[in-house]
């Protein structure tokens, strides 16, 4: 890590106050897909901060040549506080969904300006929480785009890490024989999915404009279950 941006304020409570989230908690927990969306997820400081937190530091280490983009971890560098309080006042607005839980992996991806993005997979964990940070004008196309695919049903439990995670092909045989349901959700600035980390997703395809600061950046946190030791 060569630079770390200057944006280090510590924001207690990143999240928007506006959202009802004992409403989206309600949602989650009775809903049939175990999906939901939330929008204007952070608040603007919080939302600005992260940008350029991901626009100015060296922390992109990971190169995925396949589907275009960068990779930022948790374990190289991609720990800023403001992560870690997302976090935490996730677990007090909904506690019903991550009380119980732990964070054991987050990530930030950066796109190239197009193409397919992440391929077919799904994540070693309980919920996954994805949003996106890049501002709506760095969108190429106006359309319902750039987002994320899911597919409402969990990979078999007898398969491996590598089975659900690396095989492109095992993954679409199985969902065609599941009949799986494909929910599309487009791109849009500060808007949060969470789902079931073992649903198959994978990206829209990507349509964004050329420039450094318009490839789209999306920040994934994973949380497992928490085992108490007392």
């Amino acid at each position: 890590v060569v630079y770390i941006s200057d944006y280090k304020k510590i924001i207690n409570e990143p999240l928007n106050k506006e959202n009802e989230y004992n409403i989206l908690e309600k949602k989650y927990l009775e809903s049939r897909e175990s999906i939901i969306v939330i929008d204007d997820f952070l608040n603007k400081e919080a939302l600005d901060t992260l940008w350029n937190y991901c626009l100015e530091s060296t922390i992109w280490f990971d190169s995925k040549e396949n589907g275009g983009y960068l990779g930022a971890y948790m374990t190289d560098g991609f720990h800023h506080p403001l992560l870690i309080n997302i976090v935490k006042n996730l677990t007090e607005k909904m506690p019903r969904i991550f009380d119980s839980k732990k964070l054991t992996q987050m990530w930030a991806l950066k796109y190239k300006s197009d193409g397919q993005g992440t391929r077919l997979h799904a994540d070693d964990a309980l919920i996954n929480i994805n949003f996106w940070i890049t501002p709506d004008s760095a969108k190429n196309d106006k359309n319902n785009n750039s987002g994320i695919i899911i597919y409402d049903k969990p990979v078999p439990k007898n398969w491996n890490f590598e089975e659900y995670n690396q095989s492109d092909i095992k993954i679409k045989n199985y969902l065609k024989k599941s009949e799986s349901r494909k929910i599309e959700i487009p791109y849009k600035q500060n808007r949060a999915v969470i789902f079931d980390s073992k649903f198959i997703h994978q990206s829209q395809k990507i349509d964004f404009k050329k420039g450094y600061v318009n490839q789209r950046i999306n920040i994934t946190m994973l949380f497992d279950r928490l085992i108490r030791t007392f």
